[in-house]
């Protein structure tokens, strides 16, 4: 397989059976055992894909003409996607009694978590600071909704409302942080802002340092570091059981 068949394959599988359950859980001919192993054989078989990437030193730019070097595939890239998807996968395959013990994982449950592998995915491959924020904020989002899954939760509901609250607050550090950077590099690819660094001094980058802090502070609180990590006990708790393992184990790689 080329390099550029398994960018492409991944991310595009991801997300046609995301849509593909979505518009089926509206079918009489839906049941949650049937959107549960569509989800679990779609991150099978993207394993199986991602899995050639691995193991050999690569670095390709994905569709240079239409992404103008905004993605980017190599051996960084290939090896965390492998992550993520085993990761999920196995999530997903120790939760199945959980799953099917509860009435609230639903069809836009699988849905979601997708999704939040797929922009888990795209962020590993981003090669551009507005790219990786939007992948970023893709797969956050779908893990905020599926931690308030049990609507009649109160502690679900508390959770999701201060994760939101809380990760948007973040988030807006990242966009800062970018702004600093555009504003002294003039870009906001990866590759130009580290050209830019190694041709100018310390007195020159000002802004560039300031910015990378900013987008620290998002980061610190995405893995819930210390002290941006005091969301991390409410949350957790509100969360259904397989959710807490995802996001302790997989978002967190990501």
């Amino acid at each position: 397989m080329s390099n550029a068949f398994i960018a492409l394959a991944v991310p595009t599988l991801l997300l046609f059976s995301a849509i593909f359950i979505l518009l089926f859980g509206f079918s009489s001919y839906y049941s949650k055992n049937k959107g549960y192993y569509i989800t679990l054989i779609t991150l099978f078989i993207a394993f199986s894909i991602s899995v050639n990437g691995v193991g050999e030193i690569h670095s390709s730019e994905l569709l240079p003409q239409l992404f103008n070097a905004m993605v980017i595939y190599d051996t960084f890239s290939a090896t965390f996607i492998s992550l993520f998807l085993l990761g999920g996968f196995l999530s997903l395959a120790i939760a199945k009694l959980f799953i099917d013990q509860t009435n609230f994982f639903t069809h836009e449950s699988f849905v979601l978590f997708l999704f939040s592998l797929f922009g888990m995915v795209v962020l590993t491959m981003a090669n551009e600071l507005l790219t990786a924020f939007i992948a970023l904020e893709i797969a956050s989002m779908a893990v905020y909704v599926l931690v308030g899954l049990n609507k009649e939760s109160l502690r679900a509901s508390e959770a999701f409302f201060k994760y939101l609250l809380l990760g948007s607050f973040s988030a807006s550090f990242y966009l800062l942080g970018m702004m600093l950077i555009y504003a002294q590099a003039k870009s906001t690819h990866l590759n130009i802002i580290a050209e830019y660094i190694f041709n100018h001094d310390l007195d020159s980058q000002l802004l560039i340092v300031a910015g990378g802090m900013l987008i620290i502070i998002t980061i610190m609180f995405k893995i819930a570091a210390v002290p941006f990590g005091a969301w991390v006990l409410d949350v957790y708790e509100g969360a259904s059981l397989p959710i807490t393992a995802y996001m302790a184990a997989v978002f967190k790689i990501a």
